[in-house]
């Protein structure tokens, strides 16, 4: 983004600027760039050439997830969602790191950060959280920096429930299950709306965290 005098202005298809003559400010801006100003004395009838090289201050991040879908959160900001199909640039990846690309999101590119570390957290439901810690540092071209590809594990539990007295209708996330004793399979990892009741007996209901990759159990009294 070119100004002078403060004012935006527009070069020519030959990136050329009409310029007053005078004593002129040029202001010179790029996003991810230290912005550049100058001063120009320009002469009515002559031409002036200038070659101005920006200094880098920030950097984009580019990431690939496998599953797609996965929410990125960049220092505890989310700063978006990854999305598929896959682009060939990460079915090359998928032969590198061997997952399949089939589930794999396109890349995503995360806002300008300065240099330094930053957290990086993915998360979906139904998969293992990660975070990573990724060291920014500086580009002269200013091209993103491609992280390898980050693969979630899935996050699925069993839940067995057994109830006094027993044959009581199990509710899990407004879902009906089936009756007690029962095991649910299947179910997603971390916190869920669990409900057993029995007519005439009573009802128990609470929202449980179910473990990950083991079989919960429940035992309830009604």
């Amino acid at each position: 983004r070119l100004t002078v005098d403060g004012d935006p202005v527009e070069p020519d298809e030959k990136n050329r600027l009409a310029v007053l003559a005078g004593r002129r400010v040029l202001g010179v801006e790029s996003d991810g760039y230290d912005p550049h100003e100058e001063i120009l004395l320009i002469v009515a009838g002559t031409e002036q050439s200038r070659t101005l090289r920006l200094r880098a201050n920030r950097r984009t991040l580019q990431f690939v997830t496998v599953p797609a879908d996965v929410t990125i959160l960049l220092d505890g900001t989310p700063v978006g969602t990854s999305r598929g199909p896959a682009t060939p640039e990460v079915e090359a990846l998928a032969r590198q790191f061997g997952f399949d690309v089939r589930n794999a999101s396109a890349p995503l590119v995360a806002p300008l950060v300065p240099p330094g570390d930053h957290k990086v957290s993915f998360e979906r439901e139904c998969f293992q959280s990660q975070t990573l810690v990724v060291k920014v540092g500086l580009d002269p071209e200013n091209r993103p920096l491609r992280l390898s590809p980050v693969v979630l594990r899935e996050a699925r539990t069993d839940l067995r429930i057994t109830s006094t007295p027993d044959g009581a209708e199990v509710i899990v996330e407004g879902e009906r299950k089936g009756t007690t004793p029962l095991t649910v399979p299947g179910l997603c990892g971390g916190e869920r709306d669990v409900a057993v009741t029995k007519a005439g007996v009573g009802v128990w209901s609470e929202r449980i965290r179910l473990a990950p990759g083991q079989v919960n159990t429940l035992d309830v009294r009604l």
